[in-house]
């Protein structure tokens, strides 16, 4: 089934919250093996800046900012304010100041 944009937006909105509670068990299989990997694919330096659309929750900027480090920057882009909400906790309790979210 193919969702419009709003059915998308909606269903966002409704598990922002716990959209990362609900990655727990993806993680414990090895999720964050397969960012790290696919970052490392990008073959990302210091200094460099990188788009993530689809940003959600920012899951992958740890990897990112780890990647392009304190002089490179991070911006994200999604369709879901509730998503970005989220995602901008996290930026502000890591205090990354090279990271940007775009809504769109």
């Amino acid at each position: 089934m193919i969702l419009k944009a709003n059915e998308v937006k909606h269903l966002y909105r409704r598990t922002a919250r716990f959209y990362d509670a609900a990655l727990l068990g993806y993680q414990l299989l090895g999720l964050d093996r397969h960012r790290q990997k696919a970052v490392a694919a990008l073959a990302l330096r210091p200094g460099d800046t990188v788009v993530d659309l689809e940003c959600g929750t920012v899951a992958n900027f740890p990897a990112l900012v780890h990647a392009v480090g304190p002089t490179g920057q991070m911006i994200g882009m999604d369709l879901s304010e509730a998503m970005l909400a989220q995602a901008r906790g996290l930026i502000t309790r890591k205090g990354w100041t090279n990271a940007h979210l775009v809504h769109g």
